[in-house]
């Protein structure tokens, strides 16, 4: 959960219209494919600060994650003023922003505007064209028609969330002209976030920017029931005391750096965040020229500020609410290849790992920040030696942020192919032994062969000088496995998980094969857990055996025994063993793969919610010839409610569940019918393409449905539909 308001609904603002947020641990990265010149779509957002110097590697990362992008945008979630803390970034070229994010539970009301101004919801084409027209007004110092692109692809967005019921844009109209406009859409229940609230330079100081955000805001409350309505502002514009005059109280700050390079007169700002970053001299660079920075960042900034000022005076809105999600931000695309020399950075075929220094808590900005600092320019300066053919990775390496300060750099070679060969046969009859235990965790009476799967996964990494305990969270829980081995002093810690319980086998005539006997058809092994989760415990331990005593970090294992029945004590597990399972990294081996030779790394999933549903119509059953046609019988009603959940043609009709872009790749429909085994002529339900439906779209599924039986059924509506495992009252 965010600290900050102001970026709490910023970020879900995003993620409705398309935008994806990944967690990096530290930061998380905000990217809009559909709109890559948005700034503040675009963006890292850190969860705290690093020590001064640190941010040059922030920027860095930034660069990383968006390599094509020339501006630079970062936020902090912090409710605090970071003004000094943010010098650092100023130090380096960049812009600091603390703005003000600001409360309402009801609206003043404003002073009345002028006779024939109109202040309605955008509704027609035209209207939003205006809207796209009046954002192009307002930022004109842009690359020609950049502006109204990117503003055509923010209506775009907002126009899907108005057509999804969720919020309305408002506007003054002056003999049909838009002049003034501002939106509010709801992230979360009960609140409500504002958006881009805009005015012609020649309609300020009139009222008008005040009655759009009360009509906005007034619309909201009424409609959505609202707790509380979100705006951002800047701390000394005239917005803010339009929004104070309304009713709105300030709750927080916002704290944002950025470097917009269509901003007039911060060219030298940009040079030096060059020369921070890619210059020759920067990576060796001692004190002196650090304090040269420093005695040219106040100029520097007095000349940014300058600048704002002027493009505000040029005609960009006082009166727009500052958030990432306000106003538009564009920039010409140009490649930007990574920084290079010294071996900081290298090809695929030749890569310098850098290995991470571990930490059992979240390290401070004064430990792990400052060691990541040293290292890092020390392995920039340090002289350029022949890199090995062959990696272990393969990939380019990125550099990264989080929980982790750079130790050291080495080389590291291995031919993984040939000693993934070598390891595979004992590999594979480790994997067996273990499918021939029949570890069913829903199964009371084979909780002994639970415990002998433990016991078997425990020694199989004591074989590997792990040191091994079974623990369970109290007399008679499931049993897991915790195994820990060191790895380079300095090294990240990583954490590896997989589950040694399986599914229940159900009817062995339905196995082609005795599914406790692994049994190779095809290039496969089949058998009852060969691949859920057995398998996951097998690949973790297969990465062991071919790294041998040369680990290249710490590991931990943790490999539990109740995932199957729904995982109800690891967490007392977690709480209670946190010291031996701290880590900088988690690796979850319980996933699909894409395809046979296709890498692939599963990022999210669908997160599931249970639940048992009971309909009751009567106090007690009835004769249907009596009381049919006027009495609803229970089955009846609950298969209505049902058939509600979808329309016709099979999309979810349930609200306020997330959808989301999933991965550009091809799912054959020959490969669709064959692997999910459906029935001749079945057709697919919902919209969209295959993977969107199986990945990133909501779902729901009708797993049970507890009836009287047809066979002995009385002729009488029953009372009610019993929930699961409770037999069905027979009328006296």
């Amino acid at each position: 959960m965010l600290r900050s308001l102001g970026f709490r609904t910023d970020l879900r603002l995003l993620e409705m219209t398309g935008s994806r947020v990944e967690d990096r641990g530290t930061h998380l990265v905000i990217r809009t494919p559909a709109n890559p010149t948005y700034f503040w779509g675009n963006f890292l957002l850190l969860r705290q600060l690093p020590v001064p110097g640190g941010e040059r590697e922030v920027i860095g990362a930034f660069h990383t994650e968006f390599p094509e992008a020339e501006h630079v945008s970062i936020g902090v979630d912090s409710v605090d003023d970071l003004t000094e803390q943010l010098q650092a970034f100023v130090d380096a070229g960049m812009e600091a922003d603390v703005g003000t994010v600001l409360t309402a539970g009801s609206l003043m009301e404003p002073r009345p505007v002028a006779d024939g101004v109109v202040i309605r919801a955008l509704e027609s084409d035209d209207d939003w064209e205006q809207r796209a027209q009046l954002a192009n007004v307002l930022y004109p110092r842009t690359e020609d028609g950049l502006a109204l692109t990117f503003a055509r692809r923010k209506n775009d967005a907002e126009r899907a969330l108005v057509a999804n019921g969720v919020g309305q844009r408002f506007g003054a109209f002056v003999d049909d002209e838009l002049v003034t406009t501002a939106a509010v859409f709801v992230t979360h229940a009960g609140v409500a976030r504002y958006q881009t609230v805009e005015t012609h330079p020649e309609h300020r100081r009139q009222g008008l920017a005040a009655a759009v955000v009360h009509a906005a805001g007034a619309h909201a409350l009424a409609v959505y029931k609202l707790e509380k309505l979100v705006i951002a502002a800047d701390a000394d514009g005239d917005a803010i005391r339009i929004y104070r005059g309304l009713g709105f109280k300030d709750v927080e700050r916002h704290n944002t750096t950025e470097r917009r390079p269509s901003s007039p007169g911060v060219t030298r700002g940009t040079v030096q965040l060059r020369e921070w970053l890619d210059g020759p001299d920067s990576r060796c660079r001692g004190g002196a020229a650090a304090g040269r920075a420093r005695e040219r960042s106040a100029a520097l900034r007095r000349r940014q500020r300058a600048a704002r000022h002027a493009v505000d005076r040029a005609g960009n809105p006082s009166s727009s609410a500052r958030s990432p999600t306000a106003g538009p931000s564009f920039a010409p695309t140009r490649t930007r290849a990574p920084p290079s020399g010294n071996g900081s950075w290298s090809s695929p075929s030749a890569v310098t790992i850098a290995v991470t220094v571990s930490a059992s808590s979240p390290p401070t900005r004064g430990s792990a920040w400052r060691s990541r600092r040293r290292a890092t320019q020390a392995a920039r300066c340090s002289a350029s030696r022949p890199k090995s053919p062959t990696t272990r990775s393969g990939v380019q390496p990125r550099l990264m942020l989080g929980s982790l300060a750079m130790a050291r750099v080495r080389d590291m070679t291995i031919d993984i192919r040939a000693k993934l060969a070598e390891v595979l046969p004992g590999l594979r009859s480790d994997l067996e032994d273990s499918v021939r235990i029949e570890s069913v965790s829903a199964d009371p009476a084979r909780a002994g062969e639970v415990e002998r799967s433990a016991e078997l996964t425990e020694s199989l990494f004591k074989a590997e000088a792990f040191e091994t305990e079974i623990v369970r969270a109290f007399d008679g829980a499931p049993p897991a496995v915790i195994a820990k081995k060191a790895g380079p002093e300095g090294a990240p810690t990583v954490l590896l998980y997989a589950h040694h319980d399986v599914q229940p086998e159900n009817d062995h005539a339905d196995w082609d094969s005795p599914p406790r006997e692994p049994t190779e058809r095809g290039d496969r092994l089949y058998g009852r857990g060969a691949a859920d989760d057995k398998a996951g415990i097998a690949a973790h331990l297969g990465a062991v055996r071919i790294f041998g005593d040369e680990l290249p970090v710490n590991l931990v294992m943790f490999i539990e025994g109740e995932e199957e029945v729904g995982s109800d004590t690891p967490v007392e597990l977690l709480n209670t063993y946190k010291d031996r399972l701290a880590a900088d990294v988690i690796v979850i081996a319980d996933s699909g793969n894409w395809d046979i030779g296709e890498p692939a790394l599963t990022t999210s999933l669908r997160g599931p919610v249970r639940m048992d549903v009971e309909v009751r119509t009567l106090t007690h059953a009835v004769h249907s010839g009596m009381w049919g046609g006027l009495v609803p019988d229970s089955i009846m009603t609950l298969s209505r409610l049902i058939a509600s959940l979808h329309d016709d043609a099979g999309n979810l009709l349930i609200e306020g569940l997330f959808s989301g872009p999933a991965a550009d790749v091809d799912y054959p429909e020959a490969r669709l019918r064959a692997e999910s085994g459906a029935a001749e002529g079945i057709e697919w339900i919902g919209t969209g393409s295959a993977v969107e439906r199986l990945w990133t779209q909501p779902a729901l599924s009708i797993t049970g449905f507890d009836a009287p039986k047809v066979d002995g059924a009385s002729n009488t509506p029953g009372p009610r539909r019993p929930l699961p495992h409770q037999p069905a009252r027979r009328p006296r």
